[in-house]
């Protein structure tokens, strides 16, 4: 069966969150010294597009005619955000898959080979190119980097993560959305950005989809976009995870003075 899928009612659906109403400040982040910076962790860190892009293929093969970004956007925000306590990730995508029109045979068996795929992924983390190195000269000019997760994970799940890549040294806190009230992502970086203690030094938020960077935004931090999706606004978009060491940062001697 030719399943269409409607992108017309996607885009009116979610028309906010494919337009973010970020002021692009690029003058001001150009010139701003940074103190702190948080990434988020699931694409920015590493590559998790491999099984997003093979789904998407299946799904071409059985007739559902989507794009990238919009539909995992649409997932993203009407079923994984609303995962419960305790459910798998993949149970949220077999949700999706039905809403979209599959047969329920068809939607449990292409949910079931995303999980595998995504735990072979799991089990062979790799980080991108240039993030070891970058987080290791960030390290040295005296930013603090924190880690917020902004899909499922738990922070248990984040840090062995971090620790089998052999980056959890670089960070003082993993903070996953899951442990806030509502999934609020916008309540997630600012208790992070609390627990950083006072710095004349600006904030930057590293992430690759709509949400957290608006929220970056809203809270007064710089969003930077980095391996993003189309439907993002940033202050600044990185093309290598690299390009931050460009930015001037605001020493340990410059927090303490300003103390």
């Amino acid at each position: 069966m030719d399943i269409r899928w409607n992108e017309q009612w996607l885009e009116d659906s979610h028309q906010q969150n494919a337009r973010l109403h970020i002021a692009h400040h690029s003058s001001n982040s150009g010139s701003a010294e940074l103190s702190n910076v948080i990434f988020d962790f699931s694409g920015v860190l590493y590559d998790n597009s491999s099984w997003r892009r093979w789904l998407i293929q299946q799904l071409h093969r059985i007739g559902v005619h989507t794009h990238f970004d919009p539909f995992y956007r649409l997932w993203e925000c009407d079923f994984l955000s609303k995962l419960k306590d305790g459910e798998e990730c993949w149970r949220s995508l077999e949700k999706y898959l039905l809403a979209i029109g599959l047969k329920s045979g068809q939607a449990f068996e292409l949910a079931l080979a995303v999980k595998s795929r995504c735990d072979q992924t799991m089990r062979q983390l790799r980080p991108f190119p240039g993030v070891a190195k970058t987080l290791h000269l960030l390290t040295a000019k005296n930013v603090q980097m924190d880690v917020i997760c902004s899909c499922h994970w738990s922070e248990e799940e984040v840090q062995s993560r971090l620790q089998r890549m052999g980056l959890q040294r670089f960070f003082q806190s993993v903070n996953c959305l899951s442990k806030t009230e509502h999934r609020d992502i916008a309540k997630l970086l600012e208790d992070v950005s609390s627990r950083s203690g006072p710095s004349s030094g600006q904030t930057a938020v590293v992430a690759r989809t709509p949400r957290p960077l608006e929220a970056a935004h809203n809270l007064g931090h710089i969003p930077i976009a980095f391996n993003q999706t189309n439907d993002c606004v940033a202050s600044m978009h990185l093309d290598r995870i690299d390009d931050l060491l460009s930015l001037p940062t605001h020493s340990a001697s410059n927090r303490r003075l300003a103390g």
